[in-house]
């Protein structure tokens, strides 16, 4: 017996771990470990030391190979397995204390009482350790899940508690979300008005993380074109925003079951962000009204919202004192403002913005850096109304974006500009391979423009 233990032992200190060396232990090193055992006290205590501290090291390498792994979990299966592990350890150790301790003390006492129903009892702690162990075997392989998705991915967003404008929507849209016969709601309104913010404090509120189980955000693509490539992607996203592993498919019917069956059973909320036409949330994968589930939407145009929403508030333009606080606020200049020359012409500046949220921050964040009486005057000066377009709300993002070109100078800097014109909406801009088509192009005269750029 204690040669099998002792040649056991040898192996898994020569391996590189104590789990590769117990895994990879003959079933005949258990069986025989298992046998009836002696009734001397003293061999059968040698051997729950021995085995305990095999399990000890067992433990402790698993234990180790779980600390590496930061990108997953432990397991419930590893995590119970580790429970009883440590209790049958504390016993074990307790009994072995008693054993050496009473053995010191050799009193007849403990000889004629206590001997016979202590012998069992390490016995059946012995038969534990050994079921441990093998249970190590199967247990190395679940020790680490994925980790489950965030409740709540926070975004950043600025903070509309000051403006009454956007919180109150912000406030009836928590309050139906409290409601039964409520599923879809939508946020509509102009260009830049301030639609996508309102959802940004919705996803970071501290009552929607008590009220939903998940929350998942989406940008919906504005591109028009194949129906189901749009399908496609947001059923990707979904996908990945649940840590789903979704084997190489086109179909878009397998994905949506698979989203679907994921969901069901959830209370999440999803918020859908500039809806332009009319989206079958089915087709996707998204199952309504189930579990007290919700769908948040930000659309520009009223008519597309009523086909798909049941509660809809619009978002209206900020009164005047709340342009003027934020446009304050982007600023951040105190003596700016205080000047009696500049002061005058920042409130103009802020009264063309026509308390659009987005040309505010744009148009301040352009300001801020113009310390003269001049450089301020010039600006609004500037600012001409371009012709009406069909689209409420686009005319003042077009004069945003002549605005800013014009501020620009340099002509090589404006074609630059000019060049993000070529991209697809809502695409990713990769920065790299965007300098280097600017420097095929003769637009960059020096390497070093080009890090500044």
């Amino acid at each position: 017996m204690f040669a099998t233990i002792g040649a056991v032992t040898g192996v898994v200190g020569a391996t590189a771990g104590l789990v590769q060396a117990v895994s990879e232990a003959k079933q005949a090193f258990w069986d025989t470990l298992k046998v009836t055992l002696s009734d001397n006290p003293e061999v059968i205590c040698d051997n729950l030391n021995e085995a305990v501290q095999v399990l000890g090291s067992v433990r402790k390498d698993f234990e180790i190979e779980v600390e590496k792994n930061k990108m997953r979990v432990p397991s419930r299966t590893y995590m119970e397995w580790v429970h009883r592990v440590m209790e049958i350890e504390d016993r074990a150790k307790d009994l072995i204390a008693q054993y050496n301790n009473q053995s010191e003390e050799e009193t007849s006492l403990w000889s004629i009482f206590s001997y016979p129903d202590f012998r069992e009892e390490m016995k059946l702690v012995h038969g534990k350790v050994i079921n441990l162990l093998q249970e190590s075997n199967d247990i190395k392989d679940k020790m680490l899940v994925d980790r489950a998705p965030e409740s709540i991915v926070k975004r950043k967003g600025p903070d509309i508690r000051k403006y009454e404008t956007l919180r109150k929507p912000l406030e009836k849209i928590l309050d139906w979300l409290k409601r039964y016969e409520v599923n879809v709601i939508g946020i509509h309104g102009t260009v830049g008005i301030g639609k996508t913010t309102v959802m940004l404090n919705l996803n970071n509120h501290d009552q929607v993380a008590t009220m939903f189980d998940l929350v998942i955000w989406l940008t919906v693509s504005k591109e028009r074109g194949n129906e189901n490539l749009k399908r496609k992607r947001l059923q990707c996203t979904i996908a990945r925003r649940l840590k789903l592993t979704m084997a190489k498919t086109s179909n878009a019917d397998v994905v949506a079951q698979r989203i679907s069956t994921e969901l069901k059973g959830k209370k999440f909320l999803l918020l859908l962000d500039d809806v332009k036409e009319y989206l079958s949330l089915n087709e996707i994968g998204i199952p309504l009204g189930d579990n007290g589930s919700k769908i948040v939407l930000t659309i520009r145009l009223r008519q597309v919202c009523n086909s798909m929403v049941d509660k809809a508030v619009k978002v209206s333009y900020l009164s005047p004192d709340e342009a003027w606080k934020m446009f304050q606020n982007v600023l951040g200049s105190k003596k700016l403002i205080e000047d009696l020359r500049i002061g005058p012409l920042a409130w103009r500046v802020c009264r063309e913005c026509c308390g659009l949220p987005l040309l505010i921050e744009k148009v301040a964040n352009t300001f801020k850096l113009k310390n003269t009486e001049s450089l301020w005057s010039d600006g609004p000066d500037s600012w001409r109304m371009w012709p009406s377009q069909e689209c409420e709300g686009i005319k003042e993002m077009y004069e945003l974006l002549r605005f800013c070109f014009n501020e620009l100078g340099d002509d090589r800097y404006k074609i630059c500009f000019l060049y993000g014109a070529l991209y697809p909406e809502d695409s990713e801009i990769n920065i790299d391979s965007m300098l280097e088509c600017w420097e095929a192009e003769d637009l960059l005269e020096s390497p070093k423009e080009c890090v500044v750029a």
